[in-house]
């Protein structure tokens, strides 16, 4: 994380008391769909988890064979990308008003200043074909979430029910327009608001398939109180010193599947979360969610549970995933008092690196904090965590943290072998503890709750030096931690 975690309002609101039933996500694996039955026992859960099934054909193919399609073609009699979005979004709304349909963008650059998808509405980006931002220093707010004080979106959706973006195509956010100079950290500097790329509120049934998204100037994809989702064969590439460029942000949502991703940052790469919610009618919990076969590289978290964590996060499985250059494989940030429990992760390959003071991270290999955001404030509880098979090299120690007896209960890792190799600078030898509230200005959000310099120590608030550097493993008010197998070597 460089900046903050923006905790603003999430959530889209639907009609009030309604219920959302658990269909069967087209694509979901018969194991998937085990962890979601309720009344279904843990061991059945985990036994049928254990089955594997590829997701059949997209969404999109059963919808060309049934209902009405649409091709926008690319044009250059009307001089260099010109702006297309009034048309593609003529198309949509016609899909739509029809029941449904799919909107083709053939190959060649479409630039549009933000559309909105529609129930039923399929958008395919064939090979070359590029959907790319118009940037704009003035942004029209659409969304309901905000996010790191913004409510834009160059894609967006609410409420829309069987969506999908598939295809070879790519979507350019055009992040560099809101990019300035190089601060003393060596990261840029950017506007005050800038927009998601994709942002989907209270939707179901979704399908994101096969697209390329580069160039964000913010949070790549944000999922925000939507069920039954399905990611799968993305590709995300931003840069690397644009601060706040997370790559998927999973917010509130039910039944959701990340499958063979791609994904390249400066911050966080996959995030689970529960933001502060502007409709109290729908549920604040993230829950049943499958992570499987992604490579992430992250100057912050590679996957990351929090640090929002207004409502429960529940039964998350991530499994076979590989972190290259990271600054943290794996971390759960307690803060806001929702419990995180039932998390399981299995399969781990990883390669982590200090960065600066502006990331949160140590380079852990795994990271577990539970510490009140705001002062006189209770995190929530995290347990029932099991982290196994994990191996690689890692510059940082596993860290469990807790502020108070009871935040932690149980943690098993079991078969962690991490090659630990001492870096340098000045996180080296270092718990990242962030985000807490800088004791000069308490209840602050932004820098206030993120980086700030202990001129005293030499370290942020909520940076502490690890007594007895080097060593494996730092446990301090950690509740009942299970160590097996666990074989942490000094690296050279």
């Amino acid at each position: 994380m460089t900046g903050s975690d923006a905790d603003g309002a999430g959530g889209a609101c639907g009609p009030a008391g309604a219920v959302i039933e658990p269909p069967r996500i087209r694509g979901r694996s018969d194991r998937t769909n085990a962890m979601m039955v309720e009344g279904t026992s843990a061991v059945e859960r985990d036994a049928a988890m254990e089955q594997q099934e590829r997701p059949p054909e997209s969404r999109e193919q059963d919808a060309r064979a049934a209902k009405r399609t649409a091709v926008v073609t690319a044009r250059t009699d009307d001089g260099p990308d010109p702006d297309v979005t009034e048309r593609i979004q003529r198309e949509i709304d016609a899909l739509g008003a029809a029941g449904g349909g799919v909107l083709t963008l053939s190959a060649g650059t479409h630039a549009v200043s933000g559309i909105e998808l529609r129930p039923g509405v399929h958008l395919v980006l064939e090979a070359d074909a590029v959907l790319q931002a118009i940037p704009a220093a003035e942004l029209p707010e659409r969304t309901i979430s905000v996010a790191e004080e913004s409510r834009s979106a160059i894609v967006y959706a609410r409420g829309a029910d069987d969506i999908s973006i598939s295809g070879a195509g790519t979507i350019d956010g055009a992040g560099g327009f809101y990019a300035h100079g190089l601060d003393e950290h060596g990261y840029l500097t950017h506007e005050r608001h800038r927009p998601r790329v994709i942002v989907l509120e209270n939707c179901s049934g979704v399908e994101l398939r096969g697209i390329t998204i580069r160039n964000a100037p913010m949070w790549t994809l944000h999922l925000v109180a939507s069920t039954d989702c399905l990611l799968e064969g993305l590709t995300l590439r931003n840069a690397m010193d644009l601060p706040n460029t997370d790559g998927i942000d999973i917010d509130s949502c039910s039944r959701v599947q990340v499958i063979d991703c791609d994904i390249s940052g400066e911050d966080d790469s996959i995030c689970l979360k529960t933001t502060a919610q502007a409709c109290p009618a729908l549920s604040p919990a993230c829950e049943d969610v499958v992570i499987r076969g992604c490579r992430l590289r992250s100057h912050s978290s590679a996957i990351k549970i929090g640090s929002e964590t207004h409502g429960p996060i529940r039964r998350v499985r991530v499994q076979d995933c590989r972190v290259v250059e990271s600054n943290r494989a794996f971390g759960i940030q307690s803060r806001d008092g929702g419990a995180i429990t039932d998390i399981e992760v299995d399969g781990l390959r990883i390669d982590t690196r200090l960065q600066g003071p502006t990331c949160w991270g140590s380079a852990e290999p795994v990271h577990i904090s539970a510490r009140a955001r705001l002062e006189g404030g209770r995190p929530g509880r995290v347990d029932d965590v099991r982290i196994s098979d994990v191996r690689g090299r890692a510059e940082g120690a596993i860290v469990i943290v807790g502020e108070s007896p009871g935040d932690i209960g149980t943690v098993e890792l079991r078969d962690i072998d991490v090659e630990l190799v001492v870096g340098q600078g000045v996180m080296a030898g270092t718990a990242d503890l962030r985000p807490p509230v800088n004791p000069l200005a308490r209840g602050g959000t932004g820098m206030d709750n993120a980086y700030r310099m202990d001129e005293g120590r030499g370290l942020p608030w909520g940076v502490e030096r690890i007594p007895g550097w080097p060593v494996g493993v730092l446990l301090r008010t950690a509740g009942h931690v299970v160590q097996e197998g666990v074989r942490v070597t000094r690296g050279v």
